[in-house]
């Protein structure tokens, strides 16, 4: 399956059935846990800290913590090594199983 990525999401009108179907996808590929992360991570990283540690802009992390934005492969390899967790925990639910 290919990754979704804000990149893709750019030229697909707002409202529209591809939209809708891009952005059900993403939720899907990619359960937000970011912001979970980032508080329960020593010390306490911040948004603004994040997005300077990954090259991106303080907005796409929110896009992406609120589910309107999904990172490709590369950005969330970045994201989990900058939270020192591995990919796969990012997936996984607070409940320790799969969501």
């Amino acid at each position: 399956m290919a990754t979704i990525s804000a990149k893709n999401t750019k030229s697909v009108k707002k409202g529209s059935r591809s939209a809708n179907a891009l952005r059900r996808a993403a939720e899907i590929a990619f359960p937000n846990r970011i912001a979970e992360l980032r508080a329960k991570h020593t010390p306490v990283v911040s948004q603004r800290e994040l997005s300077v540690t990954l090259g991106i802009s303080e907005r796409q992390v929110r896009r992406i913590e609120h589910g309107h934005a999904v990172p490709d492969a590369k950005l969330l390899w970045r994201i989990a090594k900058a939270l020192a967790v591995t990919v796969t925990e990012l997936y996984l639910s607070r409940r320790g199983g799969r969501m």
